[in-house]
C-alpha cells in the first residue's frame, strides 16, 4: 500500500505555511504518496535526510539511480500480487525468462545496496537531528513532517543552533520512517526468496508437472 509523507519543498517554492493556534505550529513541506520499493523508499529517505537541518555533520546522502523497470516490476513482490508472481513460474518457457527476471531485479537492487551501504559508513546515526515523535505522526497520519515550532519546543542543543526569529525547523518521525532506513536490508531475502521459490516451482514444473499433464516441452505442439 502507497502510504502517504511529507517531503520538504525549496523555500522559493513554498506556499504560506498553515499556522495551528493551540500549538503555534507551521507545516512546511507537501504531501507525497510513497511507492512500495525499496529504492524509492530509500531515496524519498535521502531526500528529507539531506536537507540542510537534518544532515549530519554536513554529509550528504548519496541517491540510488532510478530505475523504471524495478519500478515498474517491484509491484509483483507485494503480498496483493505474489499469487500472480507464483504463477508466472508454471507457464511453460516463460518461466526460464521469469526467473531471468527475477535474477535481474536482484542485481538491480544489490547495485542499489552498495549505495545503502556507502551512506552508513558515512554517517553512524541518521535521525540525530530529527526528532522522534510517533504520537505527533499518528495525530497527522504521516511517517514523517516537516515543521516550524518555537524553539521552546526542542531540548536538542545542535537543533537549537539553527534557531531563527525565536523559531527552528524540525522533521518528526515514526517508527515506519525509521524502517525505511534500517530495514533495507531485508530486500534482499524477498527477491531471494522469489528466486528460490521460482527455481522450485520450475523444477517441479519440468521433472513433474509437465509429464503429469503429458506436456512435453521439447515438443509442444504434440506433432
Amino acid at each position: 500500500m502507497n502510504a502517504s509523507s511529507s517531503l520538504v519543498e525549496d523555500n522559493r517554492a513554498r506556499s504560506p505555511p498553515r499556522r495551528s493556534s493551540q500549538e503555534n505550529i507551521r507545516f512546511r513541506g507537501r504531501a507525497i504518496k510513497l511507492k512500495s520499493n525499496p529504492l524509492f523508499r530509500f531515496n524519498y529517505f535521502a531526500a528529507c535526510y539531506n536537507t540542510n537541518y537534518n544532515m549530519v555533520n554536513g554529509v550528504r546522502f548519496k541517491n540510488i539511480q532510478r530505475n523504471r523497470f524495478y519500478y515498474w516490476l517491484y509491484p509483483l513482490f507485494r503480498v496483493r500480487y505474489i499469487v500472480v508472481s507464483l504463477a508466472l513460474s508454471f507457464v511453460p518457457f516463460f518461466n526460464l525468462l521469469w526467473l531471468l527476471i527475477l535474477i535481474a531485479l536482484w542485481g538491480i537492487y544489490e547495485k542499489g545496496h552498495r549505495v545503502y551501504k556507502d551512506n552508513r559508513k558515512q554517517v553512524e546515526n541518521p535521525f540525530e537531528r530529527m526528532v522522534y515523535n510517533p504520537e505527533m505522526c499518528e495525530k497527522y497520519r504521516c511517517m514523517n513532517k516537516f515543521l516550524e515550532v518555537p524553539v521552546e519546543y526542542i531540548q536538542n542543543e545542535e537543533i537549537k543552533a539553527s534557531v531563527r526569529d525565536g523559531r527552528v525547523q524540525i522533521m518528526i518521525y515514526n517508527d515506519k520512517f525509521k524502517a525505511m532506513f534500517y530495514g533495507f536490508t531485508k530486500y534482499r531475502w524477498i527477491h531471494i526468496t522469489h528466486i528460490c521459490l521460482s527455481i522450485s516451482i520450475i523444477l517441479a514444473d519440468y521433472l513433474l508437472l509437465y509429464h503429469f499433464v503429458d506436456f512435453d516441452p521439447a515438443n509442444p505442439s504434440g506433432i
